[in-house]
């Protein structure tokens, strides 16, 4: 199907004849279209999309003829046209200093006595390996056992973020946590007076 020329010298095209593309990069669509009859400019706007709408606010045209959007939280100002897109405004989202950033799957709620407490569970990986290695010793298990499907099964169970470790890692752990606990030791034999032989 053809599509109709739209400029100010054309004659009577009517607005539902005009067909619009849609782009993932425009956020807003200008049509002016001259209609018989009617001297004014008829604008569309396309409804905007991006979740970054959720965080930002559009502010009217500034004098420099540019359009911007403000953040809601710390009201740091960005440029928000068609040819820039929302890249900047997401990047901001993530780093913004005054954005709450708690994730509320992180809570538990636990009910101890009448009343509810929450613990917050952020998932820590250096401290999970760290629990690991504790256990391995602490229960003579072989190194292997990190690499156990059923072990593996549960982990990722438990937190879909856990990144598994070999059996060669767990015994680095191991090992790294005997100089922790070797150092500490050695560190209480020197507060001690005397000798120890």
């Amino acid at each position: 199907m053809k599509r109709p020329k739209l400029d100010t010298t054309s004659t009577a095209v009517a607005p539902q004849d005009v067909e619009l593309e849609e782009s993932d990069d425009i956020d807003v669509v200008e049509i002016d279209v001259k209609i018989e009859g009617e001297e004014e400019d008829v604008k569309m706007e396309r409804e905007r999309w991006s979740e970054v709408w959720k965080f930002f606010t559009r502010l009217p045209i500034s004098k420099d003829g540019r359009e911007r959007a403000e953040c809601n939280q710390c009201k740091k100002r960005y440029i928000c046209e068609t040819r820039t897109g929302t890249g900047s405004m997401r990047k901001h989202i993530t780093k913004c200093p005054k954005r709450d950033k708690t994730d509320i799957s992180q809570f538990i709620f636990s009910k101890s006595g009448g009343s509810f407490s929450i613990n917050s569970t952020v998932f820590k990986p250096e401290r999970f390996r760290e629990l690991l290695s504790e256990a391995i010793v602490k229960h003579d298990l072989p190194f292997k056992f990190v690499e156990y499907e059923g072990i593996r099964e549960i982990f990722q169970h438990l937190n879909e973020k856990v990144i598994t470790i070999t059996r060669n890692t767990a015994k680095d752990d191991v090992l790294n946590l005997f100089k922790r606990e070797k150092l500490k030791l050695k560190n209480l034999f020197e507060l001690l007076p005397g000798r120890i032989s």
